[in-house]
């Protein structure tokens, strides 16, 4: 019997790994799993932990979690670790979702959605990379430097104001990009990873940010969902990628959460204070006051709140501890206390 019910679970634990490979995703980004600057790959496999660096942060849009770029220099630093799975790849996509704001300005040099890249600086002739950028829709590989890049483009810019799916994916040579699901172009006689990165380091792989330093960030833009998938995804799969858009925009309308990095220090303060204190050195109901406030903020913190009403909710939680600390030491004697009665 147990032998039996040793090799279910062993099939089980087979078949599920089976449909992991068989599904191809290899780097994922939801932002479910954060932690400060840290964002987690989801994918199951959890090799590559990229970073939230200067203005972005990971925000709450309804039911969804969303990399917010800011609007100044911030970007997601995939780092070298997510380079070192797209170059050995051939056979390969590239899936993520993205609304770029109405307000945004994504005109001029640079706006890139993302870039793999050997360089931070790369020049005309200089540096190579495999990139999207927003401003024209264009999708492009070099071999060094912007004057030997093999690509495309649709020649206008992305729409605003509404979530989009972008997905590339390149069969050997083939390149082909998917917007909403439908197939905007197809780009013959593509450089291959292998043969072009092979002996270099990708070690500049970015959300928002272009390998040129003169370049626009890409600026008052939300990201979702980002992954690398180790096959050429079929249309199917891609159609189905794609239907989430429909939800994205339905999460958007609730509103986008504002920055809660104030209000997760004062949380983290609290219950610092929180974690040393007892009965014997505070009053029960002080300290019971402190515990309301933090469950309390932590709910603003994951809510669609904005910037100013986290920031009023960090000032009321500094106020508690504040509170609490002000009461230390203070005992109350109920043999004082007098029993009360009716009339």
């Amino acid at each position: 019997m147990m032998k039996r019910m040793l090799l279910a679970w062993m099939l089980a634990l087979s078949s599920v790994f089976m449909m992991a490979q068989t599904d191809g995703l290899v780097m994922s980004y939801k932002f479910n799993q954060v932690n400060g600057t840290d964002v987690y790959d989801e994918s199951g496999y959890g090799k590559v932990t990229a970073t939230l660096v200067n203005e972005a942060r990971v925000a709450t849009m309804g039911s969804y979690k969303v990399l917010s770029l800011g609007d100044g220099t911030g970007y997601l630093d995939m780092t070298s670790a997510a380079g070192d799975l797209l170059k050995t790849q051939d056979n390969y996509s590239f899936s993520i979702y993205y609304l770029v704001e109405n307000d945004a300005d994504i005109t001029g040099a640079g706006n890139f959605l993302w870039a793999f890249s050997t360089s931070n600086a790369c020049e005309r002739y200089a540096g190579k990379y495999t990139a999207y950028r927003v401003n024209v829709q264009r999708m492009a590989t070099s071999t060094g430097g912007w004057g030997n890049e093999k690509g495309a483009d649709l020649g206008t810019a992305s729409p605003k104001g509404t979530w989009k799916h972008v997905v590339y994916v390149q069969d050997g040579e083939t390149g082909k990009l998917y917007i909403e699901g439908t197939l905007a172009y197809t780009i013959s006689s593509m450089p291959t990873n292998s043969g072009n990165f092979a002996s270099e380091s990708l070690s500049y792989c970015w959300i928002g940010r272009s390998p040129f330093t003169a370049d626009n960030y890409l600026k008052n833009t939300y990201v979702y969902g980002i992954g690398l998938y180790n096959k050429a995804l079929s249309d199917s799969e891609i159609s189905t990628l794609a239907s989430v858009t429909s939800s994205l925009n339905t999460q958007y309308e609730k509103g986008i959460g504002g920055d809660n990095s104030s209000l997760l220090s004062a949380i983290s303060d609290a219950e610092n204070v929180l974690s040393t204190a007892s009965s014997s050195n505070y009053p029960q109901g002080a300290i019971d006051d402190l515990r309301d406030a933090v469950r309390y903020a932590n709910a603003i913190a994951s809510s669609s709140a904005s910037t100013t009403d986290m920031d009023n909710v960090s000032t009321m939680l500094n106020d508690a501890v504040s509170m609490l600390q002000s009461v230390r030491g203070v005992t109350f004697d109920a043999s004082a206390a007098v029993t009360a009665y009716d009339t």
